[in-house]
Parts: C-alpha cells; structure tokens; sequence
C-alpha cells in the first residue's frame, strides 16, 4: 500500500507524497458516503407529500412538445432550459408517475452540485471544513425541501455555483479566456 501510494503523481506530473495520497483517498471515500447519503435523503419517497401548484405547471410544462415549451417561455416569466430538460427527462423509463419522475430530476441536481462544491470550491479546503460544510450543505432543510420537488431550484443552483466559480477564476487571471467563456456559457444556461 505504502509503495502505491508513494508513486502516485499529481496533475503536474510530480509524485505525491504518502500523505497526500491518503489525504486524497480520504476525500474521495468521504464525497462518496456523502453523495450516497444525499441520494437516500433526496431520493427515497419522493411522493411523501401531495403534488405543489408549481410542480402541476411543471408537469404541464414538461409534456408539451419542446416547440411549445419554447412558445409558452415567450410569454412567461421562467426560461425554458428546464421545461425542454424535464420534456426529454420524463421520456426515460422511471416508474410511471409522471410527477415522481420530474421530482427525480432534481436530486440528480442537487447532487451534481454537491460534486462541483467539493471538487472546486472545497478541494483545497481544510478536511473538518470540508465536512462540516458537505454535512450541513446535504442536511440543509431548504436544500432538503426544494431539491425533491419537480421545480429547476436545483439546477439554478448548480448552475449559479459553476458561474460564480469561473467568474472568479477569470476575476484572479483575466487573461484567461476560457474561465470567460465557461463563466458566460453557465450564466447564459442559468439565465
């Protein structure tokens, strides 16, 4: 174990030490647990709690045509992104009510974000940081509520959180025009 860990190579090509190698394995083991631990509590009886006005005009929404998606976006005040995703999204397999369906889509969100935290807002972070931060971040009780309903809560979320990263990353070297790019693509998306 000591000997696979000792040749381990970081993104620069240089070995890492034992240390750093264990400290990795740590982080991953843990964003795994987490990630398990988000998917039971955001996954598991979606249908506890009867259907929201907003999510029967998700529903609604979501099965017209991606045309008429577009159409009805003219002339409301939400983006469509998420209507043309929960259309497409509703047409896979899971189960048959078309409600837990789209509630599913937004765990899946919720969940992604939790990834894109910890792999670029915390990797450089203290470990009891880190896991106090994931710990409240998946436990949060608006996160809780919002990210299991068929609503694009979620996906604003994720979709802020990967923005405001490349923002800052074009703010430390604005030279770099592909942290630009990839800011004004997620801002676009979220808009």
């Amino acid at each position: 174990m000591e000997r696979f860990l000792a040749s381990e190579t970081g993104p620069d090509g240089r070995r890492l030490s034992s240390h750093a190698g264990v400290a990795r394995t740590y982080r991953a083991r843990t964003l795994l647990v987490f990630v398990i631990l988000q998917c039971v509590l955001y996954g598991v009886n979606l249908n506890l709690l009867p259907m929201w006005g907003d999510e029967s005009s998700s529903l609604v929404k979501a099965a017209e045509t991606p045309a008429g998606i577009i159409e009805i976006g003219r002339e409301d005040i939400h983006p469509p992104l998420y209507f043309l995703l929960a259309h497409w999204w509703n047409r896979i397999p899971i189960g048959t009510d078309p409600l837990l369906r789209l509630r599913a889509l937004s765990p899946l969100f919720a969940i992604l974000t939790t990834i894109f935290i910890d792999r670029r807002w915390l990797r450089n972070a203290p470990l009891n940081l880190r896991n106090w931060f994931l710990l409240f971040w998946i436990f949060s009780p608006c996160l809780l509520l919002y990210s299991r309903m068929a609503r694009y809560y979620s996906m604003q979320v994720f979709f802020a959180a990967v923005a405001i990263w490349y923002l800052l990353r074009w703010i430390e070297n604005s030279n770099e025009w592909k942290n630009l790019a990839a800011f004004v693509a997620a801002l676009t998306v979220l808009l």
